[in-house]
């Protein structure tokens, strides 16, 4: 009698521990989808944004909160086919301070419908607000004259201030594309050269040099994409920043400079 009393008792204790373990893996499904709602709702409540601005001398910015990149207009694309809009210059090393005050003026354009115009007119300012999620595109035109295309040209030449230009010139060992030899053996080559350090537009990924250098104060990190010219002797190479505004490196690690005429 005892022992199926005992038979009763396991039995029941089996069928209940089953029913646990049923109900267990039965909730996880939802447990999972309630933690990936929040995931997703997080992830909504930070939209990324992006700026796109064209002076009115068809300069170019592409702009964003990690990097602001600037293509001038040649000569032969612009209007009097002799204007230039001088050196290409990128700035991946933003201090907050400055895109925080660019932000606002950006903000603040699309905002003032009195500083706006219904078309894109000679010399006025074409800006461009992206969202990277919805990958939703509104575009302004900003008049020639209004406060908001000169305060935001004045903050954007503050921040062109503070970057390098994507030709740059910097020591590199020229067998090597290094400061530093392959090995102990073999003597490095350290020339000044001209390197040309800002991707093409839609470029791959691919391995290439990383230069670290220091400039204003901050650290930026760049790519070596080509080589455009060797240079005998730092007096050389530095003349030829000089006389084309280009960012060169100085002599025993001494940061970037960019000389002035």
């Amino acid at each position: 009698m005892k022992l199926a009393v005992y038979l009763v008792v396991f039995i029941a204790i089996l069928l209940l521990a089953g029913f646990f373990v049923f109900v267990i893996n039965f909730n996880k499904p939802s447990l999972l989808h309630a933690q990936n709602n929040t995931m997703t709702s997080m992830s909504l409540k930070q939209p990324t944004t992006s700026y796109q601005y064209t002076d009115g001398s068809n300069n170019y910015y592409d702009i964003s909160a990690n990097m602001i990149r600037y293509k001038p207009v040649s000569s032969t694309k612009s209007s009097s086919g002799t204007y230039s809009g001088g050196q290409a210059w990128h700035n991946e090393s933003i201090e907050k301070d400055d895109y925080k005050k660019l932000e606002i003026l950006l903000e603040h354009a699309f905002e003032n419908k009195d500083a706006q115009i219904k078309h894109r007119n000679m010399g006025c300012g074409t800006l461009s607000k992206i969202n990277a999620q919805t990958a939703i595109k509104e575009t302004i035109f900003l008049d020639m004259n209004s406060n908001e295309k000169l305060n935001l040209e004045a903050q954007l030449k503050k921040i062109q201030e503070k970057s390098i230009t994507c030709r740059l010139i910097y020591p590199l060992d020229i067998a090597n594309r290094s400061k530093r030899p392959i090995s102990d053996e073999q003597q490095p080559d350290i020339k000044y050269v001209l390197i040309q350090t800002c991707p093409p537009q839609n470029d791959k990924p691919t391995q290439r040099q990383v230069l670290f250098l220091v400039f204003d104060g901050r650290e930026h990190t760049r790519q070596v994409i080509d080589i455009e010219q060797i240079f005998e002797n730092y007096e050389e190479a530095y003349e030829y920043a000089k006389t084309h505004k280009i960012a060169i490196e100085q002599p025993n690690n001494q940061g970037i400079i960019i000389p002035r005429l």
